[in-house]
């Protein structure tokens, strides 16, 4: 892996800790900007394109902030606001499962540097729910959600099963291998 910093990473995760400031995570008072920042260190990880990092860390900003597709791509330019843009909801007042058909939907016609930042977003709220289940129970954690276990464990099984669609290891998709293995094992499936 050849990394090299880019001041661009620098100026999404202050954008994105100000757009997310006084966000905290569903039943726990832990500060929001600590998913898009795993986020981001995830696809560093594996090896993404320093486009795909700043995008990750500012994936939820179009999505849950006040900013727009065009304040991302005034500030890094449209690459990443596209990449930011195709990894939002487009409605996500929408009911729960007209938001998650779409976002499947959009997802199998995404590129696979989309569906990348996608699986480290996912990814990363699943190890938040093996952690959240250990800590509240099983009632608890999916009241959180308003959708139980059968809903949940629905998404993610198709959610792995488009990340593995002409995945292949040697394209810096181990990720979407290992998020179909936590999916089986948290799920049972």
């Amino acid at each position: 892996m050849n990394f090299k910093w880019d001041l661009r990473i620098d100026e999404a995760i202050k954008l994105s800790s100000i757009a997310h400031n006084g966000q905290f995570r569903k039943g726990n008072k832990i500060p929001y900007i600590s998913h898009p920042l795993a986020v981001g260190l995830i696809l560093q990880k594996v090896g993404a394109t320093n486009e795909q990092i700043i995008a990750g860390i500012l994936h939820d900003t179009i999505e849950d902030t006040y900013l727009e597709f065009a304040d991302i791509e005034e500030k890094f330019g449209i690459k990443i606001a596209k990449l930011v843009s195709d990894c939002s909801e487009e409605d996500p007042k929408a009911p729960w499962q007209e938001r998650k058909n779409k976002t499947l939907i959009n997802l199998k016609n995404s590129s696979q540097e989309v569906k990348l930042i996608v699986c480290a977003d996912k990814f990363h709220n699943l190890m938040c729910l093996k952690e959240d289940l250990e800590k509240l129970g099983e009632e608890k954690l999916w009241k959180l959600f308003g959708k139980g276990r059968q809903e949940q464990a629905w998404y993610y099984n198709q959610l792995a099963t488009i990340f593995l669609d002409n995945a292949n290891l040697e394209d810096n998709n181990s990720l979407f291998f290992q998020f179909k293995e936590e999916v089986k094992n948290f799920f049972g499936k």
